[in-house]
Formats: structure tokens, sequence, C-alpha cells
């Protein structure tokens, strides 16, 4: 059993190696590059899609819609201000 701790990344710093990875950088490359498995990488960027796709097939003209949106801008904006509050008091 290794004694290395377990180091989460950031959504910010997936979401980087995503995108390079859908303009056409080489998964395998990014891999090396960043020292991620390259199942994580695909996991990372199947998930990053999905998340998309579901984002556009919500529909904003409805009461419903626009709630689910509010609710995810908040959690995006709570989720931000979480990173810059680790980062000040050194939690990651």
């Amino acid at each position: 059993m290794s004694n290395k701790p377990v180091l989460r990344k950031s959504a910010k710093y997936k979401m980087g190696i995503v995108l390079k990875a859908i303009g056409g950088e080489s998964i395998e490359a990014l891999s090396r590059e960043y020292k991620v498995g390259v199942t994580e990488i695909e996991k990372w960027k199947s998930q990053f899609l999905n998340g998309g796709l579901a984002y556009l097939n919500i529909r904003t003209d409805t009461p419903e819609g626009k709630k689910i949106v509010e609710a995810q801008t908040t959690i995006g904006k709570m989720a931000m201000e979480i990173e810059i509050l680790k980062k000040k008091t050194g939690l990651i």
C-alpha cells in the first residue's frame, strides 16, 4: 500500500486538460505531461461533454428550466468561492 496522499484535482485543472484534448491534443501526450492516466482524462472528457449536452437540453423558457439554470449558476459561483477559500487557507 502506498503512503502517497491522494491529491484531488480541481474542476478548473481538469477542464484545462479536457479542453486541450477536445482541441486535438493527444490524450497520451496530455497523460504524460500532466502525469494523469489516459483513462482518467477520457473519463473527464466524457463527463464534460455529457454535462454540456445535459445543459443544452434544459428548456430555459419554462419556470422549471429557469430554476435549474439559476441553481447551476449559484452552485458554480459557490464552487469557485470554495476553491478560492481553500487556496487562501492553504488547504490546496
